[in-house]
């Protein structure tokens, strides 16, 4: 006996820590995006001793990759850790005998993102990132008409990069713009994005045994032996082009629905006299959807946009003429007893984005429940929040205002 009431308050404070962690999932789902990069950094490295100065530096194209986690802050601020696969180097030449250092690093990015129009169709906006640059492969090719031809008839020597002639990490910081633009197909959302900043290496890049002579390939390139008295810094323009995608677009749980309790029953609507022509677009209205059912078009997928789902301010519960415009839809969908909708809540720019996202769930679950109550089974039915991300028209003014805050009824099967 002793034993199960001690196993009672485990189980419940188990059963209480697994709902909390579902709650965090979907926060974390609705708040963070994958992607990623493809980048060119056009890499050189900086010599602060005027000895360097003989020598004609030229810049080269490195190309590189990445993939990233997007983490919403708030509607204008960001995170985005990262991981990056790019090359940087330095070319010097002087005469017939040139050296160049191609390095291969992997960098830790910790980019914060500043967007200046978080809701416009293209948003522009501002990163600063400390990075990590640790080096992982490379090599180094030496050229000079002097070498002995027997020993090297290419005239060329190219050597592993070792540590004997690179620091192996660098610590550095990049700055820079981007342009991001939101795109939704269907239901299915995702950003493209093209970025551009510049690196500025913070640590010496030249090794220890460079810096104590014991490993120097430059001093094939001077008429004398010398330890460099000098500092090398990483330097480079970096550009990028991004994809990412909202992990609510992969969202595998539907929000829980609260047992069907049927109060009313409905019977199926008037049928509409007027009989609309299918054409495709973004939005319809339920007349038209309903039309386009009993013509037996194929509307998977599409959307009823309700622009006039009305609720009391600040709130998801319904006002009667809201309700009047559901009878409809539970009309529809007992009609056809096998589709399947998925239920979108969307939210102007008033107010804070936390409190809009929790608003628009709220009234995204407030519809499902209607329809629940009166008749039509919970399981055929999803409903999701999305804030105030996915604006269709401006919040400068209040008819703009009024057409994002909205409530999308999507069928997603028929048959």
């Amino acid at each position: 006996m002793t034993m199960n009431r001690t196993k009672l308050p485990i189980a419940l404070a188990l059963l209480c820590l697994l709902l909390s962690l579902k709650v965090e999932a979907q926060r974390f789902i609705d708040k963070n995006e994958i992607g990623f990069r493809y980048c060119m950094n056009y890499a050189d490295m900086n010599y602060t001793h005027k000895m360097y100065n003989i020598y004609n530096h030229k810049d080269f194209w490195q190309n590189g990759f990445g993939f990233f986690i997007t983490s919403r802050v708030s509607s204008h601020f960001a995170i985005r850790p990262e991981v990056d696969f790019i090359g940087r180097g330095t070319f010097l030449k002087y005469e017939d005998i040139s050296y160049k250092l191609d390095a291969k690093y992997v960098d830790l990015r910790l980019p914060l993102i500043i967007s200046l129009a978080p809701h416009s169709a293209v948003n522009p906006y501002l990163f600063v990132a400390p990075e990590l640059c640790i080096v992982r492969e490379g090599e180094i090719t030496f050229k000079s008409d002097r070498l002995p031809i027997d020993m090297f008839p290419s005239g060329k020597i190219t050597t592993d990069l070792a540590e004997g002639n690179i620091r192996p990490y660098d610590f550095s910081v990049m700055g820079g713009i981007g342009f991001e633009i939101p795109i939704r197909i269907d239901n299915f959302r995702f950003s493209i994005a093209a970025e551009a900043g510049y690196s500025l290496g913070l640590l010496d890049t030249f090794s220890d045994d460079e810096l104590d002579g014991d490993a120097n390939v430059l001093d094939y390139m001077l008429p004398y032996t010398y330890t460099p008295e000098s500092s090398r810094f990483n330097r480079g323009i970096e550009g990028a082009v991004t994809i990412s995608l909202p992990l609510s677009n992969f969202r595998l749980i539907p929000k829980p629905a609260p047992k069907p309790a049927v109060v009313e029953i409905f019977s199926e609507p008037e049928p509409e006299p007027e009989t609309f022509e299918y054409e495709i677009k973004d939005c319809y209205s339920f007349e038209e959807m309903y039309s386009f059912v009993k013509q037996g078009f194929d509307v998977s997928d599409k959307r009823i946009c309700v622009f006039d789902m009305k609720f009391q301010f600040g709130s998801a519960k319904l006002l009667r003429s809201s309700e009047r415009y559901l009878d409809n839809v539970v009309g529809m969908m007992k009609a056809y007893p096998r589709m399947r909708i998925t239920i979108n809540g969307h939210t102007d720019n008033i107010g804070t984005e936390e409190t809009n996202q929790t608003l628009s769930e709220k009234r995204a679950q407030s519809v499902a429940d209607y329809l629940i109550r009166h008749g039509i089974e919970a399981h055929r039915m999803t409903c999701y929040g999305y804030g105030l991300r996915y604006p269709i028209d401006t919040n400068a003014t209040e008819a703009g205002r009024a057409r994002n805050r909205r409530v999308e009824i999507e069928v997603t099967r028929i048959q």
